[in-house]
């Protein structure tokens, strides 16, 4: 029979005698208020097991509690909210988890042939600890993504390197190597740059580059200082 009332149960069944919750059908259903034939909203079980909604208005799809907004899908702006109401393409409130056996990977493609411009990995670095690599990609699509900055578990950084072996290692395919320290501030008396060597509380030694005499006076210094006292370097060029 098409309907069948499991009074053992208290269930009702459509195009099954054996429904499996209070209320089972076998086939398609069609939920909402129809409208010229058809519904505000439609759930489907598709042929390769996908369950599809489908709606004919703007309205928002909201999955969950309606009062903490659990899943929002914006379908009028195409966007997707988690815990809030979307106002960008994906908008989350809470924590994100990427699991993977090795990786997780953040892609970052243009609508333009889908080129991948960037990408962000968390990964294992062999010794069952974590590290981070941000990889930026020349337009070319044959080309991979190259690593530009690595951030290893124990706190070393890598530009140009996925290997580094100190706490900030350098390298660039360049015979000539450069890292540039400016200060933002307008050019003065006493404005330059300074490197800090030392401990956590300690200042061990300090270099400086700053100007002496104005940006037009005739001096730039170099400055090496050791200890905490920056009012007697122990060498000047």
């Amino acid at each position: 029979s098409i309907l069948h009332v499991d009074d053992v149960n208290n269930r009702v069944g459509v195009i099954t005698t054996t429904p499996r919750a209070d209320f089972e059908v076998a086939g398609n259903a069609i939920l909402g208020v129809a409208l010229i034939g058809e519904s505000d909203c439609r759930l489907q079980r598709e042929a390769n097991g996908d369950l599809k909604i489908e709606k004919n208005n703007d309205a928002n799809v909201l999955i969950g509690n309606i009062a903490t907004n659990t899943l929002i899908v914006d379908t009028a702006n195409r966007r997707v909210g988690i815990n809030r109401i979307p106002t960008e393409d994906l908008d989350i409130s809470g924590n994100i988890q990427l699991n993977n056996s090795k990786t997780g990977k953040i892609v970052f493609n243009d609508d333009n042939g889908g080129h991948e411009h960037a990408e962000i990995d968390a990964e294992d670095d062999g010794t069952n600890g974590g590290q981070f690599k941000f990889k930026v990609k020349p337009d070319a699509a044959s080309v991979p993504a190259e690593t530009a900055l690595t951030i290893r578990q124990d706190g070393d950084v890598g530009i140009g390197t996925e290997t580094p072996g100190s706490k900030l290692d350098i390298r660039d395919s360049d015979s000539l190597a450069t890292l540039n320290i400016r200060s933002s501030a307008s050019q003065a008396d006493g404005v330059g740059s300074r490197i800090i060597l030392g401990q956590t509380t300690d200042s061990i030694a300090q270099i400086e580059a700053k100007y002496n005499g104005g940006i037009t006076g005739p001096n730039k210094d170099l400055l090496f200082y050791c200890g905490g006292n920056i009012s007697n370097p122990k060498v000047i060029f």
